[in-house]
Formats: C-alpha cells, structure tokens, sequence
C-alpha cells in the first residue's frame, strides 16, 4: 500500500496517454479510469480524470477496410434490418465533410478531429450499442474494444490493419466517435486486446475488475476503476530507469513503470506539477503541504534510499513509499516529504 499517494491531476494530459486530443476531449470527459493505491501520508497528487500528462500521439493516414456494413452483417443485433433502421456503427477512416461537403448518412455529425483537424463525419457514441468492457470485450466482427482515458468510455471501434503486438510503437488515428459534438478517441493500429498507450501498444488485463490478471510474463497491472492495463516495472531511483522522454511513475500500490516524460522546461524540485508525469525523472509530484514553499497544489520532490537519505531541505526526510506490502525491489524506495 502506497505510503505517499495522492496523485494530481487529469490519466495520461495518462494531457493524459491517450493522446491528448485537448479542450474538444475535455468536453466529454467523466472521471478517469486510472487511480492508484492509497496511503497513509497521501503525499502524491489524486488522479481525477487523467493519470499522466501528453501521451499518445494520433496518427494520420492510417487505413482500414472495415465499414459500417461489417458490423451489420456480423450476427450483431443490427442483422436484418436495411438502411437507416439499422443502427450507425462507424467505419475507418471515417467520411470527410471538408469543404461543406455531406456526411453519407443524415444521423452524422459533422466535428473537427483534434489531432489532425481535419473535418470528418463522427458516429453518436451510444453505451448500449457501442459500449465494451476491456475484460469481456463483445465487439462485432472487425473491431476492437478500447478505453478513451478522456471520457472513461470503453467503446468497440474499427481494427486498423496493421494490428501490432505488444511494445511495438503505434499511433492513434482520426476519431470516429462523439459525445454531444465532443470526439472521442480515435482507432490505433494494435492488435485486439492491445491499446496504443503513451506512443507503444500496451496490453489489456483479462480475468475480473477486482481481481485483473496480466498476461505478459513480468508486467503488471495498472489497477483502476474502470480499465486495467499491463506494464513493465521499473525502479525511480535508477538513473536509466526508463528510455529518453521518459519516467518512472507510480503506477499502482504495486510497483512504477515507465511513461511519456511530459515536464518540458519544467519539473525540476520544487516545481509546482499537476500530473504524475509532470517532474522530471527522479522526483514524484507530490502534494503541497510535503515540499517547503510549495506554490500550487503540488510540487517536484525527490526519491530517495532510506538505507542512506538524502534531502534537499532540512525539514524534510526520506519517507517510506510503502507503508506496508512492499513490492519485491522497492524495500529502499523512499520520498523527501516534510510533515504536513
């Protein structure tokens, strides 16, 4: 259980991993997935929407042969029916309305796509019809059940052909989907039961909400409310601990793994941070009250070893980041934090 836990800000902008798709997706979003283990210090910044900050990037000209007619034809409810009774499933890449141009069926809505802002006809997201869960995903024929970070909505939507395995780099391309004139997040070309994640596919957990199960041999899971996904550990307090542009973040009560570093020019100690991500490679964002003269809700902090302690600032020490069940490699991972 994570002594240090609060974490701050909107998972991954976990502006956010999914792929920032900035004010359009905010608009849609609920709560987010995505939430740590809690703890007694409850140091770190709380996750309310997103877990990190600037993941994935959406890829353009990405292609596919999937279309509305598949899901139709697929043995789904839709079977049967002809034209416009049967229900609007979105196919990829999704029909341009540039230049005026009209969607090919009235129940479209046309909407600027946030990544490429191009002008393209979005399907109405519907839970009842296009809703998936990512442990049991019941998806036609030709789609994949994906979790937008933005919106905490689990929805099916069309296989890419490219279907790469997992940690292979990938893209997110056009949005297909709407909330209330709002795009959701766009398909990525890896395989069923992957996800493009921070700029690589990521694995789904399978096995049940309470109790997710990875099924990458040593990866574990990214515990949330909603959605659960495979990662690789890594150690904070190591100097390569993760690849350039990247950081080694809290990613459950159990264990970091490695993320899209999103601190830019900043994020250096006593910064002041929103998201788990937003402090450079060996500080974790912490909550005010824990970095002397903090300004802001959270501010930069480093890791440190309790075997041998050192702090920027004499009125902090080095706390245990685990308060109790300490994962196998994190017995000297501790924190500079004053007392609140």
């Amino acid at each position: 259980m994570t002594r240090v836990q609060r974490f701050f800000g909107a998972l991954w902008a976990l502006t956010a991993l999914a792929g920032g798709c900035g004010d359009d997706q905010d608009k849609a979003s609920s709560e987010a997935a995505t939430s740590g283990a809690s703890g007694a210090a409850s140091a770190t910044a709380t996750t309310s929407g997103a877990t990190t900050a600037g993941a994935t990037t959406a890829g353009e000209g990405s292609t596919s042969s999937t279309t509305a007619e598949t899901a139709q034809g697929s043995g789904s409810e839709t079977s049967g029916c002809e034209g416009a009774e049967c229900p609007l499933w979105p196919s990829y890449p999704p029909p341009s309305c540039e230049d005026g141009r009209a969607c090919p069926d009235p129940r479209y809505t046309c909407a600027t796509d946030p990544k490429s802002e191009e002008r393209v006809c979005l399907v109405e997201f519907e839970w009842d019809l296009h809703g998936c869960e990512t442990f049991m995903p019941a998806c036609p024929s030709g789609y994949k059940c994906i979790f937008d970070l933005y919106s905490s909505y689990s929805m099916c939507t069309p296989e890419i052909e490219a279907a790469l395995d997992p940690e292979a780099p990938c893209s997110v391309g056009l949005s297909v989907y709407h909330v209330e004139g709002a795009p959701l997040a766009g398909p990525d070309d890896c395989a069923s039961g992957v996800q493009c994640l921070s700029d690589r596919c990521v694995t789904h957990c399978v096995g049940e909400m309470d109790e997710p199960v990875c099924p990458l041999p040593g990866h574990y899971c990214w515990q949330g409310r909603i959605a659960n996904f495979c990662w690789a550990p890594c150690d904070p307090l190591a100097p390569d601990a993760c690849a350039v542009d990247e950081v080694c973040v809290s990613g459950s009560g159990q264990a970091f793994t490695c993320v899209t570093d999103a601190s830019g020019e900043a994020g250096h100690y006593g910064d002041s941070c929103e998201y788990v991500n937003s402090c450079d490679p060996g500080l974790a964002c912490l909550s005010a009250e824990y970095v002397p003269g903090c300004v802001g809700s959270g501010c930069c902090s480093p890791y440190c070893s309790l075997a041998d302690p050192q702090c920027p600032d004499p009125k902090m020490a080095c706390i245990p980041w685990f308060e109790e069940e300490v994962p196998v490699g994190y017995e000297d991972l501790g924190v500079c934090g004053a007392a609140p």
